[in-house]
């Protein structure tokens, strides 16, 4: 098994970190990349163990909680001023 199972979840989180830099954490698309970056990272980890590929099943543990951490601090600082539930859909 090769790193390119774990190229899209690194992508997809940079393409977060850049869209909270210009939109200043108003844009839903970088919560959309989040999640986006917590499946790819599933994908990958899921492969991985069934390779039985210990240091790529670990990498995408690794990547799941950093997808998910992320997903939850992006909508915490975008939601701070409305509350938990908020989702801007109306963007």
């Amino acid at each position: 098994m090769k790193i390119r199972y774990y190229g899209f979840p690194i992508a997809f989180l940079g393409g977060a970190l850049l869209t909270a830099y210009i939109s200043d954490f108003s844009s839903a698309i970088g919560l959309l990349l989040c999640i986006a970056a917590f499946l790819f990272s599933f994908a990958g980890t899921m492969t991985a163990h069934s390779e039985k590929n210990r240091l790529m099943f670990v990498l995408g543990i690794f990547l799941i909680v950093l997808s998910m951490f992320s997903f939850l601090f992006y909508h915490a600082i975008m939601t701070w001023d409305y509350g938990p539930f908020y989702l801007p859909a109306s963007e």
